[in-house]
């Protein structure tokens, strides 16, 4: 198993336990409601971090995202396919 793959199992073990909000400063937290840890994952000029100690000792070094920067990743996707649902049903109901 890769380095990212571990990562993102251990994403999916976690992932209920996530609480992801939008920063007003840029970014996302990405809170551990069990753990009650919180990290920061920003995008600065096109380049995703996290101030997590996975990512900061092991994943910057090594080209990997931590658990936290997928979650941002698929909490963002998860939106989108709803958001284009809603679409989809608004344009349906006009129809």
């Amino acid at each position: 198993m890769s380095e990212q793959e571990k990562r993102y199992e251990n994403f999916k073990k976690d992932k209920e336990n996530f609480l992801i909000t939008k920063l007003r400063g840029g970014g996302y937290g990405v809170m551990n409601m069990e753990t009650l840890k919180g990290y920061h994952v920003m995008k600065t000029n096109g380049i995703v971090t996290c101030d997590c100690p996975d990512y900061k000792y092991r994943g910057s070094k090594k080209g990997f995202h931590c658990k936290h920067m997928i979650a941002v990743w698929e909490n963002w996707k998860k939106q989108q396919e709803e958001e284009r649902a809603e679409r989809v049903a608004k344009a349906i109901a006009r129809w």
